[in-house]
């Protein structure tokens, strides 16, 4: 539990002024914004980030699990999730879902309808991917992004991944 001293220390550190514990003032939204600023700066650096998303105990969602099954099943040995930071690999402070354990810099990330819809993030599902796709660029891996509807079709799936696997053996 953190003391009234604490609580104070941090109110000043942040507001520039102390905040009453018994006047609750709602959060500007001046304030909403700084610290957004602040917990995008702590989340690009890869052992705030691992140790956070441990600390969290994530869990596979029913879309991951599926697609973990038709990776396990279409490329054994070559994929493992990494959603929960288990194997500690992030980019930037980012954790792919997917990460290639042979040895070639691939990631693989699922995307869910709405967490990555236009309304959600104010960008179209192109410019979403591409900014995916620049992100893992930039460490020199390849990324396939593979949408939530998609796993409705499996045999599509299977062959994009076994068409995202030969893709870099041929290189």
């Amino acid at each position: 539990m953190r003391t009234a001293e604490s609580k104070a220390k941090t109110s000043v550190s942040l507001l520039g002024h102390p905040v009453s514990e018994k006047v609750r003032q709602p959060k500007s939204k001046a304030y909403r914004e700084r610290q957004s600023e602040i917990t995008k700066k702590l989340w690009q650096d890869p052992e705030y980030a691992l140790k956070h998303a441990l600390a969290a105990q994530i869990k596979p969602t029913v879309p991951e699990k599926k697609l973990s099954y038709i990776i396990r099943h279409t490329c054994p040995h070559t994929f493992r999730y990494n959603g929960d930071a288990r194997l500690r690999i992030t980019f930037g402070g980012k954790i792919p879902d997917f990460v290639n354990v042979n040895g070639k810099k691939q990631v693989i990330e699922l995307f869910g309808q709405y967490w990555h819809s236009e309304k959600k993030i104010g960008r179209t599902m192109e410019q979403e991917e591409q900014r995916f796709h620049s992100r893992y660029a930039k460490y020199g891996y390849k990324c396939l992004i593979i949408w939530e509807r998609e796993l409705e079709d499996k045999n599509a799936v299977k062959q994009r991944l076994l068409e995202f696997v030969s893709e870099s053996e041929r290189r």
